[in-house]
C-alpha cells in the first residue's frame, strides 16, 4: 500500500509502548503520535496499533499523516526464546524435584527462588533443584519463561475444598470404606450382645 500526502513544516510525534532497548518476536507493542488519525508503517507496510512483531532484525517504524512531517523509529527485535517442555512437567514441580527444561535455543539462562538468583547458564538446556518452598522462576534474556509456586504441604491439605475436588474418587473410595467397616463393626457387636444376652436368660436356676 502506497501512501503519498502533502509534507507541511508540522512534525509527527512517534513513541512505542513499552519502551525497551530490545524486543522480542510475539511481543505486542502500542504505537502512540501526538495526532489523531496517523498512519503507521512497519517497514513500509501499513500496520494497526497494537501490534505484534512477528520477524527479527532491525524494524523501521514511521508515523505518517497528510499534512505532517513523518516520524521515523528504528528497533531491534530478536527472536524470542521459549521453553519446549520440562521434566518432570511445570504442574509437578513440588520440593526435592530435579528439573530439567529445554529451550528452543542456546541462551543465557537465570533461575531464581523468591527473587534470589540459585542458577545460571547459557544453553537450551536449564538444569536446577527445587530444594525450598517460594516462587521458582525461569528467565531469559531477562524474559519470565516460568514461574511456579511451591508450597509446603500438611497434612490436614487432604481435607481442603481443592484437593477434594481434584482427587475426589479417592475420597469417594475411603468415605465408602470406612461407612462399610463401620456397618460391619456395627452388626457384628449387636449379634455379640445379642448372643451373650441369649445365653444368659437360657442358663439353669441354681
Amino acid at each position: 500500500m502506497v501512501l503519498n500526502f502533502n509534507i507541511s513544516e508540522t512534525p509527527l510525534s512517534l513513541d512505542i509502548y513499552p519502551v525497551q532497548d530490545i524486543y522480542y518476536t510475539g511481543e505486542v507493542v502500542s504505537f502512540i503520535s501526538n495526532q489523531n488519525d496517523t498512519y503507521f508503517l512497519v517497514n513500509d507496510e501499513v500496520v494497526s496499533s497494537p501490534y505484534a512483531f512477528s520477524k527479527e532484525g532491525n524494524i523501521t517504524i514511521k508515523a505518517v499523516k497528510e499534512g505532517y512531517v513523518s516520524a521515523n523509529l528504528t528497533i531491534e527485535v530478536k527472536r524470542a526464546v521459549s521453553i519446549n517442555g520440562c521434566s518432570p512437567l511445570q504442574k509437578n514441580w513440588k520440593k526435592g524435584s530435579n528439573v530439567i527444561c529445554e529451550l528452543t535455543e542456546n541462551s543465557s539462562w537465570e533461575v531464581s527462588n523468591s527473587g534470589l538468583t540459585v542458577a545460571v547458564g547459557e544453553s537450551n538446556q536449564v538444569k536446577f533443584k527445587i530444594n525450598k518452598v517460594g516462587f521458582w522462576q525461569i528467565k531469559s534474556n531477562g524474559r519470565s519463561l516460568a514461574i511456579q509456586n511451591i508450597e509446603k504441604k500438611e497434612w490436614f491439605g487432604w481435607f481442603s475444598f481443592e484437593t477434594i475436588k481434584k482427587h475426589w474418587i479417592i475420597v469417594v473410595i475411603i468415605l465408602l470404606t470406612a461407612l462399610t467397616l463401620g456397618y460391619y463393626f456395627f452388626i457384628y457387636r449387636n449379634q455379640g450382645s445379642s448372643t451373650e444376652n441369649v445365653g444368659f436368660e437360657m442358663s439353669p436356676k441354681e
